[in-house]
């Protein structure tokens, strides 16, 4: 743990799609290992205190770099898209949108996280329960951190009856984090691969938990 999580596009009529991505890693350590490769890698490309958004222009090659360089870590992730040009959501609100997403994503995410709690009780020895921390980019968004904020916390401990498996949930910026950045890369690249560009998803697809098309 933790969990990061950002979007791709919005809830109204200007993007035909809205894309939710969260990625998780083991333990802090993997993410402070993470923070200092990608400070590394930007330094090699001569990018110190870029940040990575799929939407931005890109080399092709250095795109594919910056995925290869991730994979060196032991990230994975899960993406929930809706489809909006579909007649069932083309009218539907961005509550609406909202929630139906992060219900994909926790639940993709619950196997994960009971399994790391498992693994932790049974080394530990104890019932602590995962208390997972949520990070999501901030979007000034109130309303969309809540939604997110409830399924998540809805998730049950397996280890301790009574306790959520989510502990904070909360809104950090992308700009100084890498892996938000890596969150939004992650739903581009899935992004594209729907819309029928699979070259950056097929260097990363070993580490998908589940990618859920909705409807």
């Amino acid at each position: 743990m933790p969990t990061f999580i950002d979007e791709s596009g919005e809830t109204g009529r200007v993007s035909p799609h809205f894309r939710l991505a969260a990625v998780w890693l083991p333990t802090q350590g993997d993410v402070e290992a993470y923070r200092a490769a990608i400070q590394h890698f930007q330094q090699q490309q001569g990018l110190e205190g870029y940040e990575f958004k799929f939407s931005k222009p890109m080399q092709q090659a250095r795109r594919e770099a910056y995925f290869q360089a991730a994979m060196a870590h032991p990230f994975r992730f899960a993406v929930a898209s809706v489809d909006k040009q579909d007649a069932e959501w083309r009218d539907a609100g961005g509550p609406v949108i909202h929630w139906a997403c992060a219900v994909s994503l926790a639940a993709t995410l619950r196997a994960t996280y009971c399994g790391e709690e498992a693994r932790r009780a049974a080394i530990e020895g104890n019932d602590h329960p995962l208390n997972e921390l949520v990070v999501v980019d901030d979007n000034q968004d109130g309303k969309f951190l809540t939604v997110i904020k409830k399924k998540f916390r809805e998730m049950a401990s397996g280890v301790r009856a009574g306790s959520p498996l989510v502990g904070k949930v909360k809104f950090r910026g992308s700009g100084p984090n890498e892996l938000i950045q890596l969150a939004d890369m992650v739903c581009g690249a899935v992004g594209a691969h729907l819309d029928g560009d699979s070259m950056c998803y097929e260097i990363i697809s070993a580490r998908s938990l589940g990618i859920a098309r909705i409807p």
